[in-house]
């Protein structure tokens, strides 16, 4: 699964995604995650589950000075499983 969204001030999530590419951890990165759709009016409109979801490639662009295009990272995640909830 790939997840692009825009960057936010977060360093919690580049942190997580760090620790879990790391070998040593790799065992214990696993997850269970919800991701949840969500209409114009911000309303959850479905949700899936993933079993076992652990990152697997992550990438940001390089920021430069002056640059005024839309900065987006991309998250590849693993998984074992997914079912609708």
């Amino acid at each position: 699964m790939t997840l692009t969204r825009g960057l936010d001030k977060s360093e919690r999530f580049t942190q997580r995604i760090s620790e879990s590419r790391d070998p040593a951890k790799a065992e214990s990165s696993s997850q269970t995650i919800v991701l949840a759709y969500v209409n114009e009016r911000n309303e959850v409109v479905r949700r899936f589950q993933f079993e076992g979801a652990r990152p697997s490639s992550w990438s940001a662009p390089d920021l430069s000075a002056g640059d005024s295009s839309a900065v987006e990272e991309t998250l590849e995640l693993t998984y074992v499983s997914a079912h609708p909830i």
